[in-house]
């Protein structure tokens, strides 16, 4: 595949490979140096959006830091945060990736996916206490009451831990508005 490319002959490859062709593909071209002549091309196959599984994402992630592509590093690492529900460890030790760092990529990415919790977590109170003091009647406020009162924990660990950001903000989205 790396030859194909590297002769121009994209058109030989019919289909967009798998996120384990891609990463095998970023960790040959940086082994032996062909990342420039592949960055187009890499860069093409890390889009992420239609990517929901989450090995996928995470094989995606570390594609894109073999290939040192880091504005796409950081959609993906985005997307995951989004997406994917659970410990960032168990997909850590499937790399090949340095210990050090894949530790601090997992760390980061559990902080920073807390930090938009609390964030998604601040605007529903923030938008329940602003419904029931612009509602006459208070059926907004109620509502967005309702909806906090589900998150909260009835077990540890609570509900919106159990959910992935992106279900939490949709559920939120489906039950007020946009």
């Amino acid at each position: 595949m790396i030859f194909k490319i590297i002769r121009c002959r994209n058109n030989a490859i019919k289909e967009t490979p798998s996120p384990d062709e891609i990463l095998q593909v970023a960790i040959a071209a940086d082994k032996f140096d062909y990342v420039i002549p592949l960055t187009s091309a890499i860069k093409d196959w890390l889009k992420c959006a239609d990517v929901t599984d989450c090995d996928k994402l995470w094989r995606l992630m570390r594609a894109a830091y073999w290939s040192g592509n880091a504005k796409t590093f950081n959609e993906i690492s985005l997307a995951s945060m989004l997406r994917c529900k659970g410990s960032y460890l168990q997909l850590a030790v499937q790399g090949v990736i340095d210990a050090d760092v894949l530790m601090r990529v997992c760390v980061s990415l559990e902080e920073d996916r807390n930090r938009l919790r609390m964030e998604l977590l601040q605007i529903l109170a923030k938008a329940s206490t602003y419904a029931s003091k612009t509602c006459p009647c208070g059926w907004s406020g109620k509502h967005s009451l309702a909806h906090m009162v589900s998150l909260r924990p009835k077990s540890w660990p609570p509900a919106i831990l159990e959910k992935t950001v992106w279900q939490a903000a949709e559920e939120g989205i489906a039950r007020y508005g946009s």
